[in-house]
């Protein structure tokens, strides 16, 4: 270990009362603490954190995750809220201009506090409905590109927008479902470098509709995208069907979101492809752990 003070070569030096290793300098004498890792300076440690994450991306509601971890759920909470901001930037910043061949896009539905029809005028716009916009590439299973808002026209040119950064110049397909917002989205977004197509499935097994551009009609489907939508439901317990662990606030939704798809793209191994998608994507060269996705994130 190098000294901060005058980067002469530490030495060991024993621990201080919490435990942690401090060091002495051979050249110096001074003393320092080893570094300590944490997840937006909490003072929760580090590999406890982690395992709390892990808790909360395989099902566990914040309540549960706090029983099995013996940690208050107001620590649980903060965790959710300073992890998922640092795996949202990741994310970000990560997934930038990445070739792909053919996207499928999908919203789900979820609820933040109340149901919509609960709402009143004196709510504000973070209290209903809550979608979850996602596009997916097909071959690598990565997660392009996620917005979470209201089902209108509106957040949907804000998740195309999304979809843009993340991807580069090459063309590539685009399917959808039958909303009919994403017409108007992709094709003032994405026109320059993306063919669309939409199954409209009003009847078994859908009417295959191609959009704009030279789209392959016998790709145009979103069987992938919905898969994917019930895995969500599985994993983050804030979408499971009639529970008590919905969202009650829409930045902790965001931040809960962030850090499921964080570790989907980087730790999690799809079963078919025997990686992650982020190695299929060539954006990494080996599973993160947890540990190493938080610290990265958190860097």
């Amino acid at each position: 270990m190098q000294c901060k003070h005058c980067s002469g070569r530490c030495r060991d030096y024993g621990k201080n009362r919490s435990g942690t290793r401090r060091y002495q300098c051979v050249r110096c004498g001074r003393t320092q603490s080893e570094p300590r890792r944490s997840v937006g300076n909490m003072y929760l440690p580090f590999e406890k954190a982690c395992r709390t994450a892990e808790l909360l991306v395989e099902g566990c509601s914040v309540r549960s995750a706090a029983r099995l971890s013996g940690l208050p759920r107001c620590t649980v909470l903060s965790l959710v809220a300073k992890a998922g901001g640092a795996c949202r930037l990741l994310l970000r910043d990560r997934i930038r201009n990445v070739d792909v061949d053919h996207l499928e896009l999908d919203e789900i539905w979820g609820f933040v506090y109340k149901k919509q029809r609960r709402v009143t005028a004196k709510d504000p716009d973070t209290v209903g409905d809550a979608y979850v916009f996602i596009a997916i590439e097909r071959t690598t299973r990565l997660i392009v590109a996620w917005h979470l808002g209201k089902r209108d026209l509106s957040h949907t040119a804000r998740f195309i927008l999304a979809v843009r950064q993340a991807t580069s110049a090459k063309r590539f397909q685009i399917s959808t479902d039958g909303y009919p917002e994403y017409e108007l989205a992709i094709e003032a977004g994405l026109s320059d470098r993306a063919s669309y197509g939409r199954i409209v499935k009003v009847t078994n097994p859908g009417r295959v509709e191609p959009v704009f551009g030279n789209p392959d009609v016998s790709q145009i489907e979103t069987t992938y995208i919905e898969r994917f939508n019930g895995t969500l439901r599985g994993w983050l317990r804030r979408f499971s069907r009639k529970t008590y662990a919905f969202s009650k606030d829409w930045d902790m939704l965001e931040a809960a979101l962030a850090l499921l798809f964080a570790s989907y793209n980087f730790c999690k191994v799809h079963t078919t492809l025997r990686k992650t998608p982020a190695m299929a994507a060539g954006l990494a060269d080996h599973p993160w752990s947890m540990d190493e996705l938080l610290e990265k994130a958190c860097s």
